[in-house]
């Protein structure tokens, strides 16, 4: 459209900004090219007021507001969101924070700059956020837009028209806020190619809009972005006996809320579809076990609904409720099965076991009123399966009874072999022969009993006393020659302390202790042999008054220190000692004084502390990955794989350790079937318990416990994977 100097100009009214005002915009010229501000002309925009016209005073082109065309908001998700562009002018926004925010690179095929409003139109390089843009496009397009998409903006706001965006996602009018407040003298307005300027009452994405102020302040625009945090209560998957409570976020752009439930994740159906005015829902009554989805939406003006996750559940016994034993648990052969209260105080319970795990020859079939069953006796070493149902929870009617999940349990037992009146600290199978024995018990000062070394070779069926009147701590045979066995004797006042040798399977006994300090203070605690080479031998000593570490070159016959003074000096010695299988200048060692680890790379000639995060208290090698290092602390277990550089926890399975009353004690690290570790651990109150792990630490089970095990000690078989227990009332067998 072209007018002329002396021109009257005419036009039928589309409302935008109030009081009948409109603004007409300076002209395109060649090229399409917006003159610069240098040019003849400036680009100041007028504003004509609506009476019976108006005359302007040089010959222009003029492009009016109302053949502007807005964009289109297709829609928004996670970090992306989708716009189409109409041909001709486009008024929108960009509602997320981009990484190259360049016209040029988000809408590389504009035909035109972006153009922001500033009581004049500028040329924009970059757009931003919160700002309202106009772009010529020549066709439609559509774009995808990636970045952070924002659900809140603070907006600076002129005196007079400002040209603004919004948020990624609808956001009711009411909802906004400004600084001071009040300031706005006009509704929002929004351009539609076909009915030109109308007023709107919610923002979308990626459009423009105009709004006026009467002085310069801000604007708060903030919004609900559904995530998967939206939807609070129950949690997805849940299983219930009674119907639950909907629970969400409430939304600050909407009052009002759409709930829907179906029966199956893409809601082609309902079985409810209703607009809530609150943030829960209590659902009607539950019976039957189909799994239900629900989810909530928020609408916008255009009839789309912006919904958030979906979530399920579903009527069952939850598999949580069942409490004792855990899935796949060892249990004794008279086990006691709990599980959860759920109902009423009239409720009942009906408790199936099988040894099947479809349970259709049932063992036990009984109706409880308790949460606690104590099952009798049962088959050892057997799998058995069992699972729960509750009868009067409302919906009895349905003829589908709602059971648990089925829940396994292996029973288990540990069975007497022998030794009945000995305090058994430890034994150790003879490698070469596994049908012998060794095995060593302690003396009672207070009760005046002494203890003895023994010897089995039936496997503990049967035992042969081979010295009485010491008190037994280590056994250590040699690893190329099994006749050859050394067994430490610890200081008690009913017994002499030192190292005993005997060369021919226990007939013949010589002492082997030469140089080591040895009174009722102070005596060897921890023995151990150089894989590669038997004749070099090291053993821990300790007492009241410290310790130090020994060293051997000829077989036990002379001994010398080779612990440095930050080592030999401190309180209460030496408690643990292991040698690198393949590198045996490689050892490590536990100073029982402050619980710390140390290692020498050299034999002994020189020590270093490791900065463990916990306070240790017994260390084992992985044999099958010598670089991978167990330690016991205070705070549980941890495992090094880089030979003791760095360290983490591996507590998956064992009892919220805070603090031990001690810390663990690493029985042992087996490696002819898999990487299997037992320990057993004080929790506060002096309660001992041992924990068992298959995977080299990564879960572990409680074990059984054949009695109360003070100062016991965990072995195994070197031919098969049978456990075996020394405790203070004997030698027992674990029977799975």
């Amino acid at each position: 459209m072209v007018f002329y100097m002396m021109s009257r100009v005419r036009w039928v009214p589309n409302p935008p900004p109030t009081k009948k005002e409109i603004e007409i915009h300076q002209p395109q010229t060649r090229e399409n090219t917006w003159l610069e501000k240098s040019s003849r002309m400036s680009f100041s925009s007028f504003l004509l007021q609506l009476e019976t016209g108006y005359f302007l005073g040089r010959v222009v082109s003029f492009f009016l507001l109302l053949y502007f065309f807005s964009a289109s908001f297709l829609c928004a998700q996670n970090d992306r969101l989708l716009l189409q562009s109409n041909p001709g002018w486009n008024l929108l926004s960009i509602p997320l924070s981009l990484s190259d925010p360049r016209t040029t690179n988000i809408f590389p095929t504009a035909s035109s700059k972006a153009f922001r409003y500033l009581g004049s139109y500028v040329p924009q390089d970059s757009l931003n956020h919160g700002l309202g843009y106009w772009i010529k496009f020549d066709s439609v397009e559509q774009f995808i837009l990636r970045g952070s998409l924002r659900n809140a903006d603070t907006i600076v706001l002129r005196k007079g028209w400002n040209m603004i965006g919004s948020v990624a996602l609808p956001i009711p009018t009411s909802k906004i806020t400004t600084s001071p407040a009040n300031i706005l003298a006009s509704t929002y307005y929004m351009f539609d190619v076909d009915s030109g300027y109308k007023a709107v009452d919610t923002l979308l994405p990626g459009i423009a809009y105009w709004v006026k102020s009467t002085q310069q302040g801000s604007m708060r625009q903030y919004c609900w972005v559904p995530t998967t945090q939206i939807l609070l209560s129950p949690a997805d998957a849940f299983t219930t006996l009674t119907p639950p409570l909907l629970r969400w976020r409430a939304s600050r752009c909407q009052a009002e809320y759409r709930l829907q439930i179906a029966l199956e994740p893409g809601f082609s159906t309902f079985t409810l579809d209703t607009l809530v005015q609150d943030t829960t829902y209590q659902l009607p009554s539950l019976c039957d076990t189909s799994q239900y989805y629900w989810r909530v939406g928020i609408a916008s003006t255009n009839n789309e609904t912006v919904w958030s996750v979906s979530r399920s559940y579903q009527w069952a016994y939850p598999t949580q409720g069942l409490v004792e034993p855990p899935d796949g648990a060892d249990v004794t052969i008279a086990p006691l099965l709990q599980w959860r209260w759920f109902g009423s105080e009239t409720i009942s319970y009906r408790l199936q076991i099988a040894k099947d795990s479809q349970l259709s020859m049932l063992l036990i079939d009984s109706l409880l009123t308790d949460t606690l069953f104590q099952v009798d006796t049962l088959s050892i070493a057997t799998d058995y399966f069992w699972r729960i149902t509750i009868l009067d929870s409302g919906c009895n009617g349905n003829g589908n009874p709602v059971w648990s999940a089925v829940r396994r349990f292996h029973t288990s037992a540990w069975e007497y072999l022998g030794l009945e009146t000995e305090s058994v600290n430890m034994a150790v199978f003879d490698w070469a022969n596994p049908n012998i024995i060794y095995a060593v018990s302690s003396s009672d000062f207070s009760g005046g009993t002494v203890g003895g070394i023994f010897k089995s070779t039936d496997r503990g069926t049967s035992w042969d006393t081979l010295i009485r009147g010491v008190t037994g701590l280590d056994i250590d045979i040699d690893p190329f020659n099994s006749s050859i066995v050394y067994f430490t004797l610890g200081i008690n006042f009913l017994t002499q302390a030192g190292i005993l040798k005997t060369t021919d399977g226990g007939m013949t006994w010589t002492a082997a202790d030469s140089g080591i300090r040895i009174n009722f203070e102070e005596g060897p605690i921890e023995f151990t042999i150089d894989p590669q080479n038997s004749n070099i031998l090291y053993v821990g000593t300790g007492g009241p008054f410290g310790g130090t570490i020994y060293k051997s070159t000829n077989g036990g016959m002379y001994w010398f220190t080779i612990a440095p003074d930050s080592i030999g000096e401190l309180y209460s010695g030496i408690g643990s000692i292991v040698i690198h299988p393949e590198n045996t200048n490689i050892i490590y060692a536990v100073v029982y004084s402050f619980a710390l680890l140390y290692r020498t790379t050299d034999g002994g000639i020189t020590w270093q502390r490791l900065s463990v995060p916990s306070r240790v208290t017994d260390v084992k090698f992985n044999l099958r990955a010598p670089d991978s290092i167990y330690v016991a602390t205070h705070q549980g277990m941890m495992l090094s794989t880089n030979g003791g550089v760095s360290w983490g926890f591996i507590n998956a399975g064992l009892p919220d350790i805070l603090l031990l009353y001690s810390g663990p004690i690493i029985h042992f690290v087996d490696t002819l079937y898999s990487t299997e570790l037992v320990i057993t651990l004080y929790l506060p109150g002096y309660v001992e318990e041992a924990y068992r792990s298959r995977n080299g630490g990564l879960s572990w089970e409680r074990m059984l416990l054949p009695t109360i095990p003070v100062a016991g000690y965990f072995l195994r078989s070197p031919n098969d994977s049978t456990i075996y227990a020394c405790v203070r009332r004997g030698f027992h067998k674990y029977i799975r």
